[in-house]
């Protein structure tokens, strides 16, 4: 059932541009994504989204887009080079990372590292970088009209756009900038991997 969001702000830029960069495959959560982007151009009907990556699921995701006639709003870029991807970030107004599940989001430390606000689901290891109300915002898994509304709330919010982009890039030069974040990356990486380890054998 779609939810409408009354607009109460000038978005900042017009188009709006949306991007998320994951392979394609179910555990992503595009699905969700595209049923979200329906609800968004209900008040924002210029956004654009544009879809980094490919996968199995390639085709059937864009019938679905087809079908809610979300086609002539929806890019899919298939696989890019990686100087391409942060390109498509820079020129982005924010990162959606819908993944049901994702222990190691890289991406999202991509979308930090270029001053992104992160609108995605509080699952996995996303809450770890995403601070809800911080630099990003948060919503239960499988909830796309609260993903709807959390896109929706940044661009309407100028203020809270600004705030979020800046508290981004901050948490990205804390944790991971230079050598300390490399270090950081690494043994995040390695303590993500050794509980999925005991979980898996437990």
């Amino acid at each position: 059932m779609r939810k409408e969001i009354t607009a109460h702000y000038v978005p900042l830029r017009d188009p709006i541009t949306l991007v998320t960069v994951a392979r394609l495959d179910h555990s992503k959560g595009h699905d969700l994504l595209l049923r979200a982007f329906e609800i968004v151009l209900v008040n924002h009907p210029k956004t654009i989204l544009k879809i980094v990556g490919d996968g199995i699921y390639k085709q059937k995701l864009e019938l679905l887009a087809k079908d809610l006639k979300l086609d002539k709003n929806t890019e899919f870029l298939g696989n890019i080079p990686p100087n391409q991807v942060i390109d498509e970030y820079m020129a982005s107004f924010l990162c959606v990372y819908p993944a049901r599940i994702d222990n190691c989001p890289l991406s999202v430390i991509e979308a930090m590292s270029c001053g992104k606000p992160i609108v995605g689901f509080k699952t996995g290891g996303i809450p770890e970088l995403v601070l809800d109300g911080f630099n990003g915002l948060l919503v239960t898994p499988e909830d796309y009209i609260g993903l709807a509304n959390a896109i929706c709330k940044i661009i309407e919010d100028p203020l809270l756009y600004k705030s979020l982009a800046e508290n981004s890039k901050i948490i990205f030069r804390e944790k991971f900038e230079l050598n300390k974040g490399v270090r950081l990356i690494v043994d995040w990486i390695q303590g993500l991997e050794t509980k999925e380890r005991v979980t898996k054998y437990e």
